[in-house]
């Protein structure tokens, strides 16, 4: 398959930025999940882990300011029963697969466990992606995924100093927060009064 692209097919840098540092902070992740679990080898140490990475991608771009949809395609139940072109495209066989879509562009950091780049950007119209938003899971693995991209999200936040603040700004508690006085002691941060 050849992908021809134009101007308007280069991913706009802040998100190609973030979709790359949130790729740097989930592969050690990973390599605890393939020690905590013999269960889940592949390829590449994101092999397996695209649902609830890209669950906590799609969390970490909201909490940016992106409107984000976690994506997903199911091509099949089984081997002898196919549900359709749906997945990610791998040498003409499509695979089960998760990823975001984010304002017209796809942005997936495990498509490596397939031999794509470790981070894709890419417009929403790449032919490599068809959702059917099938999600075969049982509910308890949902609500673990779910629970798993939360627990993600959170340390995500505590490695962004500009989002923490945010945080802290946001934590129902006594206003200003302490960070916040410190903040406005050493000049970082103005102090005013609102009427």
């Amino acid at each position: 398959m050849t992908i021809t692209a134009t101007l308007e097919d280069v991913p706009p840098s802040p998100l190609y930025e973030m979709a790359t540092r949130l790729r740097r902070f989930m592969e050690p992740v990973w390599d605890d999940w393939l020690a905590a679990g013999p269960w889940r080898r592949g390829p590449t140490p994101s092999a397996g882990a695209c649902g609830r990475t890209s669950l906590f991608v799609h969390d970490a771009l909201r909490r940016e300011g992106y409107d984000a949809v976690w994506s997903n395609g199911v091509p099949r139940l089984s081997e002898t029963s196919q549900i359709g072109d749906f997945g990610f495209l791998v040498h003409g066989r499509w695979e089960s697969h998760a990823w975001v879509t984010c304002q017209g562009w796809i942005v997936d950091i495990t498509a490596d466990q397939f031999g794509a780049p470790p981070v894709i950007v890419t417009p929403a119209t790449d032919p490599r992606y068809a959702a059917n938003d099938l999600d075969t899971a049982d509910p308890d693995a949902i609500l673990r995924r779910q629970a798993t991209a939360a627990s993600l999200t959170a340390a995500w936040l505590e490695t962004q100093p500009g989002l923490r603040l945010v945080r802290d700004l946001l934590r129902p508690h006594a206003f200003p927060p302490p960070k916040i006085l410190e903040l406005i002691a050493t000049g970082v941060v103005r102090s005013h009064t609102v009427n």
